[in-house]
């Protein structure tokens, strides 16, 4: 399988020639390959607050269950930024730039890529599950009325990396399925594969599971519960809350309708909510917590 070869290596910088059209379509996945990098870095805002909100709630949540879920998506993401996978990227877009004309990389270097595309591809699934897991946590959470600064800032944060991971994955595709096709163009047959390992023509097999039985909620959408299984919560007097955790995960109503204590949070916490949403969006009390957490 290509998802578990080691690519922690550089291909040998070779080129070889080929006609101009193949050598300029090489040269235009540079800049779809740079977004990518680009958004999986340490630049992206999203990872950096996520690493701040991991400093600095460490020692105080480690016990509880949303934040052990939110650890787990932040490990998921320093293995996306600091893997050989963007070193792959990184250095098939350095040698598509340093290109002549009439001219693309090696057969070596183009299966080296296409290998740490489907990789990359596996790690934002991998991405995609725990979010959609950690937002599970972090509602749940809600039904205790504690922690709900750090909840609404993880969850604020959760959103937005889902965004990004499912453009992602649309990138990935694009740019895999194109690179494939510079390969088989290539007469070069030279390769580091094994004899067994065959790439994919496309990822869009693995984009998504199909929804079998949408009664049984096997598969969730993000924000969605599973009602097999459910844990139990702590509050911060560590007694388990299982009447309120229960009572929100098996309902469907928005969060902030259906749960007094929400609404009835403290006048501290109000006033926070409210000096960090602009003035278009300030709106009665009881709409406040659904206004933040919809508004970007």
């Amino acid at each position: 399988m290509a998802e578990s070869l080691n690519i922690n290596f550089i291909p040998p910088k070779l080129y070889i020639s080929c006609t101009g059209q193949i050598s300029n379509y090489s040269k235009n996945q540079v800049s779809c390959l740079g977004k990518l990098r680009r958004t999986w870095s340490y630049r992206n805002k999203d990872i950096l607050i996520s690493h701040m909100i991991y400093i600095r709630f460490k020692n105080q949540l480690h016990k509880f269950l949303f934040f052990k879920s939110f650890s787990s998506v932040r490990r998921s993401l320093a293995q996306l930024c600091d893997g050989p996978i963007l070193n792959g990227i990184s250095n098939f877009c350095t040698m598509s730039l340093k290109c002549k004309s009439e001219h693309c990389v090696s057969g070596h270097t183009l299966d080296h890529t296409l290998v740490c595309l489907i990789q990359l591809y596996k790690k934002i699934e991998i991405l995609l599950l725990r979010l959609n897991s950690c937002w599970r946590s972090c509602e749940a959470q809600f039904t205790t009325g504690h922690f709900t600064k750090v909840l609404l800032l993880i969850m604020t944060v959760l959103s937005g990396l889902r965004v990004q991971s499912l453009n992602s994955l649309d990138e990935v595709n694009c740019c895999y399925g194109n690179l494939f096709a510079v390969r088989r163009s290539l007469t070069d047959t030279k390769t580091w594969l094994p004899s067994d390992v065959t790439l994919p023509s496309s990822l869009n097999h693995q984009a998504k599971p199909p929804a079998t039985d949408v009664n049984n909620r096997e598969v969730l959408d993000f924000g969605e519960i599973r009602t097999k299984d459910i844990p139990k919560f702590l509050t911060a007097k560590g007694t388990p809350d299982n009447f309120d955790s229960h009572e929100a995960i098996t309902s469907n109503k928005p969060l902030a309708n259906n749960n007094k204590k929400v609404k009835r949070l403290s006048a501290d916490t109000q006033r926070s909510l409210t000096a960090i949403l602009p003035r278009a969006t300030q709106k009665k009390q009881e709409d406040l917590l659904s206004v933040l957490l919809n508004h970007r």
